[in-house]
């Protein structure tokens, strides 16, 4: 199938005759990994924005699943829908061996710690390098610093996870599932990364997203 790339799955020019079916450029597998206790399930509730339970969410596999829509405008004033295809690791730290099935396929990946805890951005590079090591399509990372409303816990200055986002090669935001802080300007902003491999033009993009 020409329309096919890496993982990607582009429509070009489909005809939609069912209104209730909606056509996407993109499909992206994205997957959100870190030390247990960061976050990462409230990150991904927050952004869904629906009333579930966790019964709800679990794939077959037994990972909570969540496929979301992502809206970009381009630099040129066009529409870009992409479809995340979002896996949550959250409660399943204990599990690597399992763990290393998740990470087929996967096109992007939301890195987090937690800003009050410094072991969790200490451990950083070993989730950097499980990633490397189990992902063999292009990876976008996003490296997300997570409870930024307990600034007064704050145990990781922004400096350093910036110093650390760069030597990754990521982009790097703050965010806070309690408040909602930058929650969708997270997804949206992996989301522009992942469209970047296909559309260099976005690259200049990313570089004036206000949250980065």
């Amino acid at each position: 199938m020409d329309n096919i790339k890496r993982g990607w799955l582009h429509h070009h020019n489909t005809q939609i005759v069912r209104r209730e079916i909606k056509e996407y450029d993109y499909f992206f597998k994205t997957i959100i990994i870190g030390d247990g206790g960061v976050g990462k399930t409230a990150i991904l509730i927050r952004f869904s924005r629906k009333g579930f339970t966790e019964d709800d969410l679990l794939y077959p596999s037994g990972v909570p699943f969540i496929p979301e829509d992502v809206e970009i405008e381009t630099p040129k004033g066009d529409s870009i829908l992409s479809k995340l295809l979002i896996w949550d690791t959250g409660g399943q730290e204990n599990f690597g061996p399992i763990r290393t099935t998740w990470y087929r396929a996967v096109n992007g990946a939301l890195l987090v710690f937690d800003l009050t805890m410094k072991s969790t951005f200490k451990n950083l590079p070993k989730w950097v390098k499980k990633l490397r090591e189990n992902v063999k399509e292009p990876l976008s990372i996003l490296l997300v610093g997570n409870k930024k409303d307990l600034g007064d816990l704050r145990k990781v200055n922004q400096q350093e996870a910036i110093d650390f986002a760069k030597i990754i090669n990521a982009q790097y935001i703050e965010t806070s599932a309690k408040t909602g802080e930058n929650v969708v300007d997270t997804f949206e902003a992996l989301t522009m990364v992942m469209i970047t491999y296909f559309k260099p033009e976005f690259s200049e993009e990313l570089k004036t997203f206000k949250k980065l």
